[in-house]
């Protein structure tokens, strides 16, 4: 039988921060007023839903424009900005999509289109786009972003036009592995969050803190904020300093006082963080859950949990632990680096999507119509075939 084997962003600024894919997150609301998290989309999912067991993603809703949605026909459609992207990218955009090889069983493929389409602003909503640069960023937007037309008219610069990946060839960042940061950054453009950035994982770390996690909420716990050394963040400095300056230069007292909330919420709300383009952002909980999906079973093994690393610094295993473990959540508190999607990463691709291949093969290798009977048949018969054990200790 062949068994069901199911294999699945990083952010830097110009400064060589990493962090996520704050293209596709929700922007912080003008109000501050009430900077606080709400979860009220994820008390509300039901439990007992299939749905629930999906990953931590987007939710699979056809036909709704106003929500990030999945590839039609389990496709990706994509193009390099320019020749330089394509020159420098090329070989491994490719060897970040052998690591997702599992995924090709299930009907998932990637189509590269002309540069006449790659041009076309008719068709920039549904071709990603993938810009290179060499200072070590690293960012996607989740599945097809939405597009909103007044977005666009209101902020031509930086408003969203369609799917968009930034890639880096730089060395010592993110998982210290090109193809696996690559890699990071397709379960991105597939659909998939950052796993350590689902709220139901975090819980707060005192009484008077924010309350991270969710109300009668029993499962383990794998984050807190104590375990979360913002200051080690590499833009931390930069940040807090802007955002001072924009206290001592506010005239009207109301605004000051909202302007001190928020630079004393900037390591601890991603909402706020994110509004300032700190990389924090990439490491807090997510504060708007709508329309999103998530497991219940944690996975260490995602290529989508950022190693704890991460954000620190560019200097390969030297950067600064910016997040550890919990104490007792697991035996060693240091996310390690991970080379490649897990079987759960991929399996949670399969789910969103749909129509997952069958578990066993369509038809057996030793089945009369299969092409490979003869061929095992000529191996069995062979002096160099062996079972598994028949080696020289009987192990294998």
């Amino acid at each position: 039988m062949h068994l069901f084997s199911i294999l699945i962003f990083l952010l830097a600024s110009a400064d060589g921060v990493l962090g996520g894919s704050r293209f596709w997150e929700a922007k912080a609301p003008n109000k501050r007023t009430n900077p606080r998290p709400d979860y009220s989309a994820i008390e509300t999912l039901n439990a007992t839903s299939s749905l629930s067991k999906r990953a931590f993603s987007i939710e699979s809703r056809p036909g709704q424009a106003d929500l990030p949605r999945i590839w039609p026909k389990k496709t990706i459609r994509y193009c390099f900005e320019n020749s330089q992207g394509h020159d420098k990218l090329e070989g491994l955009f490719r060897s970040a999509i052998e690591l997702w090889a599992q995924l090709n069983r299930h009907g998932f493929k990637y189509e590269e289109v002309s540069d006449a389409e790659c041009k076309s602003e008719d068709k920039r909503d549904s071709v990603l786009h993938i810009h290179y640069n060499d200072y070590g960023r690293f960012s996607t937007t989740l599945g097809i972003p939405v597009v909103d037309a007044q977005e666009i008219a209101d902020n031509p610069a930086t408003a969203v036009r369609g799917p968009t990946m930034h890639l880096s060839d730089k060395e010592g960042v993110g998982q210290e592995n090109t193809p696996a940061n690559i890699a990071h950054e397709l379960g991105h453009a597939w659909g998939l969050a950052h796993e350590h950035q689902n709220p139901y994982y975090w819980e707060q770390s005192d009484i008077f803190g924010p309350s991270w996690n969710i109300p009668l909420h029993k499962e383990k716990t794998y984050f807190e904020t104590a375990d979360f050394n913002c200051g080690n963040l590499e833009d931390h400095y930069k940040i807090h300093k802007s955002v001072q300056v924009l206290i001592d230069t506010e005239t009207d007292d109301k605004e000051r006082e909202v302007l001190q909330k928020e630079y004393d919420n900037l390591c601890i709300l991603r909402g706020v963080a994110n509004k300032y383009g700190f990389s924090a952002a990439d490491w807090l909980p997510v504060d708007n859950t709508v329309n999103m999906f998530r497991d219940k079973q944690f996975d260490p093994d995602s290529i989508m949990l950022y190693p704890s690393r991460a954000g620190g610094g560019d200097n390969g295993p030297n950067r600064r632990v910016i997040m550890k473990y919990k104490a007792d959540s697991m035996p060693d508190q240091i996310i390690p680096l991970r080379h490649r999607p897990s079987n759960m990463d991929v399996d949670r691709i399969v789910l969103l999507y749909g129509e997952p291949a069958p578990s066993t093969l369509e038809v057996p290798h030793n089945s009369g119509s299969s092409e490979y009977q003869g061929r095992l048949k000529g191996a069995r018969s062979s002096d160099e075939f062996f079972r598994a054990g028949d080696t020289k200790d009987g192990t294998c």
